[in-house]
């Protein structure tokens, strides 16, 4: 009799403990994760200083993309086939499925001697998601980004799209 209760009071602590409020949605990144090499191309728009559109560049490269072990901040590193390689650091990122979202929180970057303020735009369309910077679906990165160098002030804005390598 004493078994009894002990396992049905067990069981009842267990029911309780499962049904209670675990607070914020646990944030795992999907079994085909973030994680690895991705191929991207990129189109960047330039402009001046005083404001003036410069110029459309077209560029194509790598990233090495590592959410750390709580996956609370994802790390791309880009490499241009022509320039220099880059870090971005990618916070808020949230579970939605099979789709992951994230936002580039202004951040300094530090390319070749120069040195620029980087940030997200909100620029990506998500669909019921919402506005993102960036988001990952299906074995393909999205991300949309400013930069401002902080010696010339000449800003240049970034879209990206990445697929992952086999």
């Amino acid at each position: 009799m004493k078994t009894t209760i002990k396992i049905l009071s067990l069981l009842f602590i267990t029911f309780i403990i499962s049904s209670c409020d675990k607070g914020e949605e646990m944030k795992t990144l999907p079994k085909n994760s973030i994680n690895g090499d991705f191929l991207y191309q990129s189109s960047s728009k330039y402009y001046k200083s005083d404001g003036q559109f410069d110029r459309t560049v077209k560029s194509s490269g790598s990233i090495f993309i590592k959410a750390n072990s709580s996956n609370s901040l994802i790390n791309l590193e880009i490499k241009p086939i022509y320039g220099y390689i880059y870090n971005i650091k990618c916070t808020n990122i949230q579970q939605h499925g099979d789709t992951t979202t994230f936002s580039i929180s202004r951040q300094e970057v530090h390319i070749d001697d120069q040195s620029f303020s980087v940030e997200g735009t909100k620029g990506i369309n998500v669909g019921r998601f919402g506005m993102h910077d960036g988001y990952y679906i299906s074995n393909k990165v999205y991300l949309q980004y400013r930069s401002i160098n902080t010696t010339s002030f000449a800003l240049t804005k970034t879209y990206i799209e990445a697929t992952k390598g086999n």
